[in-house]
Order: C-alpha cells, then sequence, then structure tokens
C-alpha cells in the first residue's frame, strides 16, 4: 500500500514534468505563428466557431513529450520521447491516440505511417495550446510526416515547419482513404525540389486518395504551391477531397506555374473525383510569372470552387515581365505532357466567391479551358486606374477571362458583380469563349481585411444572389493578420 509521502512525492514529480513541458511551449510560443499574429488588426475575423481542446484527455492515450523517455511507458506521467517509439507503442495497443506535449520535436527524418498505423489520432495534448507541439524540419528534412497507404489517420492540431519542401507527403505509395488534417499551422519550406519526385514543384502538403479532409489549417510561406492534390497515375483518386476553412498566404514565392491551392488530375481526368474547395482565405501569392490563387490544372474536373476569398498577388509580384497567364483561377484542360486536349474534361463550377485582382491591373479573373465550366455568382474587385494589361494564355492584351483557342472551350459566365475602386476598367471582356451574359457593375459594399459586405450590398440582390461568406478560418482563435494588399478601403 502506498504511503501518504509515497504519493505526495508522487504528485510533486508528476507536477515538475507538467512544469518542464510549459516551460517548453513558453520557449516556443510565437515562433511560427506570431508574426501574423501580432499583427492582426480589429476588424480581422477570429475563428471563434472551433473550439479547443476539442476533447478532454484520454487517459489511455499515447504520450510524447520533448523532456521524455523512451524508456517510459509513453504515459501523460511518464511519456517517452520520440514519435517512433509512440507509434511502436500505438500498433500494439489499444488506443490509437498520440498526444505530443508542447515543444519542439526536431526531426532529421520522415514519420513513416503506414496501414499498421490505420485508425491512429496524432494531435496536440488537449491541456496545452493548439499547435504548441511543433514538429521541425531544420530546413532539410523532406517530409515530416509520409503516409502510405494508411486508412482513418488523423492529424489535429499540430504544428508542421521548416521543412526543405514537404511538409506532409500524403500516400505516394498507395492511396488513403479517410484521412483527416485539422487545426494544423503549416510553413515554411526552403526548396521547390524534393527526395518526392514532383519535377521541381514540390508541394508543402501533397494530397492523395479517397474522402481526404483538410479543414481549418493554416498554411504559408511556401516555394511552390502550398496545398497539392493529384489524381495523376490512371487508377489514383481524390475523390471526396474537401479543402475548407483554410488560410493560404504567401504561397508560391519562388516558382513559375503554380496556385495556392493546386488540383491535378493528368491521366484521370473525370474519373479522379468530385473535389470541393470552399471558404479558404488565399492572399499574397506570388512567384516570377505564371501564379494562381486557385489552380485546377492537367485536365481537373468535376471541382467545385465556391464561398472562398481569394485576395491579391503578392504587392509588386506582378509586372509587365511577369503577367503571363496569372490568373485568380484556372482551369486547365490541356495534358502538358503531351499537350492533348481532353473533350471529356471540365464541368467545374465557380461560384459564390469574392475575387480581388487587386492593383497591377495584370491579373485576370479566369483561364477557363475545358468543357461547361459555370462561373456564375462571384464578385470580382480590383483598384487600379486605366485599361487592364492582363495576358492570359493565347490572348493579347487586356483580357478579363480566356479559354483554348484551339479546340473552343464552352463556358457559362453570368450574373456576376465587378467593381474597381481605383476608376480604372471594369466591363469584362473574353478571349475564345463567350463574355458575362449579365454583368452587374456597382460598389458591393466590402470593408477591411477580411472582406466584410455591407448588409444592404448590391451583390445580395438579383441578379447576382451572391450567397454570403461563412467565414471562421485557421485553427481555433486564429485571426487574419492585417494587410493593406486589397482594394476595398
Amino acid at each position: 500500500m502506498k504511503t501518504l509521502g509515497t504519493m505526495l512525492v508522487g504528485l510533486f514529480l508528476v507536477f515538475l514534468a507538467q512544469s518542464a513541458v510549459a516551460a517548453e511551449y513558453n520557449n516556443h510560443a510565437g515562433d511560427s505563428r506570431s508574426s501574423d499574429q501580432n499583427a492582426a488588426d480589429s476588424d480581422a475575423a477570429v475563428n471563434t466557431g472551433s473550439t479547443w481542446p476539442p476533447e478532454n484527455p484520454d487517459p489511455d492515450a499515447i504520450v510524447i513529450a520533448p523532456n521524455g523517455n523512451d524508456n517510459n511507458p509513453c504515459s501523460v506521467d511518464s511519456p517517452c520521447e520520440s514519435l517512433e517509439r509512440a507509434r511502436q507503442v500505438a500498433r500494439n495497443a489499444m488506443s490509437k491516440k498520440i498526444y505530443l506535449r508542447a515543444g519542439t520535436y526536431s526531426r532529421s527524418s520522415s514519420l513513416e505511417l503506414d496501414e499498421s498505423d490505420d485508425g491512429e489520432t496524432w494531435m496536440t495534448y488537449p491541456e496545452d495550446p493548439v499547435d504548441s507541439a511543433v514538429l521541425d524540419g531544420g530546413g532539410t528534412t523532406d517530409g515530416l510526416i509520409v503516409t502510405r497507404g494508411t486508412s482513418d489517420l488523423s492529424i489535429i492540431g499540430l504544428t508542421l515547419q521548416n521543412v526543405r519542401a514537404a511538409a506532409f507527403m500524403g500516400s505516394w505509395w498507395g492511396g488513403t482513404r479517410n484521412l483527416t488534417i485539422k487545426w494544423c499551422d503549416i510553413g515554411n519550406n526552403h526548396d521547390n525540389n524534393s527526395v518526392f519526385d514532383f519535377g521541381g514543384w514540390t508541394p508543402l502538403i501533397a494530397l492523395r486518395g479517397e474522402n481526404i479532409k483538410f479543414l481549418n489549417n493554416y498554411v504559408h510561406d511556401t516555394q511552390t504551391m502550398a496545398i497539392g492534390a493529384y489524381a495523376y497515375e490512371v487508377d489514383d483518386t481524390i475523390d471526396g477531397l474537401e479543402i475548407s476553412g483554410n488560410v493560404v498566404l504567401r504561397a508560391v514565392q519562388s516558382k513559375s506555374d503554380g496556385g495556392s491551392i493546386y488540383v491535378n488530375m493528368h491521366n484521370t481526368n473525370t474519373n479522379g473525383g468530385h473535389v470541393t474547395i470552399a471558404n479558404n482565405f488565399i492572399r499574397d501569392q506570388g512567384g516570377p510569372s505564371q501564379v494562381e490563387g486557385i489552380y485546377l490544372d492537367d485536365r481537373s474536373s468535376n471541382c467545385t470552387i465556391t464561398g472562398n476569398i481569394i485576395g491579391p498577388p503578392r504587392v509588386g509580384a506582378i509586372t509587365d515581365a511577369t503577367r503571363a497567364n496569372v490568373s485568380a483561377i484556372y482551369s486547365n484542360s490541356v495534358s502538358y505532357k503531351n499537350s492533348s486536349y481532353a473533350t471529356s474534361t471540365g464541368w467545374n463550377t465557380i461560384t459564390g466567391n469574392i475575387i480581388d485582382l487587386g492593383d497591377s491591373a495584370r491579373v485576370s479573373v479566369g483561364m477557363l479551358w475545358g468543357t461547361d465550366n459555370v462561373f456564375t455568382n462571384n464578385i470580382v474587385v480590383s483598384n487600379f486606374s486605366g485599361n487592364r494589361q492582363t495576358q492570359p494564355q493565347d490572348c493579347g492584351i487586356g483580357y478579363s477571362y480566356s479559354g483554348d483557342s484551339n479546340h473552343g472551350s464552352v463556358c457559362t459566365i453570368e450574373n456576376n458583380l465587378y467593381y474597381n475602386y481605383g476608376g480604372g476598367e471594369v466591363q469584362p471582356t473574353s478571349c475564345h469563349i463567350a463574355e458575362d451574359s449579365n454583368p452587374t457593375v456597382d460598389d458591393p459594399g466590402l470593408s477591411g481585411d477580411t472582406y466584410q459586405l455591407a448588409t444592404d450590398s448590391p451583390a445580395f440582390a438579383a441578379p447576382v444572389n451572391f450567397p454570403g461568406i461563412v467565414g471562421g478560418w485557421g485553427p481555433p482563435g486564429f485571426q487574419i493578420p492585417a494587410s493593406t494588399n486589397h482594394s476595398q478601403p
């Protein structure tokens, strides 16, 4: 039987261990999010719709801490130290929940998860702040987390940062099913190239498989694509993919031909699946040339783009020398490897978004190649004087929309609202596709960094019938950072 003295000593040791974890968190606090968080202004929306923690701590969970020991049983009172030790324990345990205590976990290799890790949840310990458990790649590690055919995996409330190219590489060797990545802070890569075969266009996050949910994350500071989803080979799929509620800032900073959110169905076309990209906040993308807010590349089809705010490229990024093929949204029906056109690609629906082209006059609204793409009920704003200086592919200077000149893209463009806060050219023009058949030119009444709409905005009336923006972006408590990079006052 334990004596009172023995129990008091035990409680004191637990207190010391928890105090050490708290100290480690305090040392980390502000490393990855503070520069943006401290810049947020009073009118920026805060995500109060999500609550952390999502649960009370599971007493049977496997627990890791930076000051743990791999000879420990990986419990909350005696945490282990390494992710690999926690993975080993979880594979043989009833509980499939792995908690990471606050602090920094320096990584020199990937955490690889396969079928043996089905059903696992990796998350920050519920009593520590969200995203306070940090996986740091030291600028050289490629793929902090790599999955190989894993199913029913959840990654919640972690920070993944400071990698060579990829932070998360999802099932490049056998598709995953039912993956959820939620409430994470993922950012800061240093190279376009990686040990994974992407030909110099390695995304920070690579997704592949069925029913993937990428929800309410903060993704930032990437050399090329921030979020990439791939149904590239014939048997691949990204059916059921949902990319929603995320904040994507400063993507595609050094590589041409990329998008903040990128989809590729190179060899699958309409068999690649149905994809939803909804209620994301995107801003400050910009590289050497051809940068898109949302990029549906290589025959991507059956994508629904709705309720997003697609802000301007990075200030100064788009000049006459870099304006070729720069657009808010690019839907591309052509395979880059053989330049073949697929008449069975398209059916992408783009509706209910706020699109800010910024002040460069060089960003087109959309390059909409393919069959039966729909662009309706959006708000498109800008802030420049004079004429448009856009240069979409296969067109001259000055078009808002473009299609494929060789095969005749078929699109429906109608009932969108346009306004130029700088007094310059407004009326939309199209190249190789029909123009907006029923445009509205009027001030939508936008204000602030988060594009708040006045309650009496003409956008809410017919024919635009704008559905509104949901908001609630990013992890719990996240605040959109202040910026002057928007067209509205």
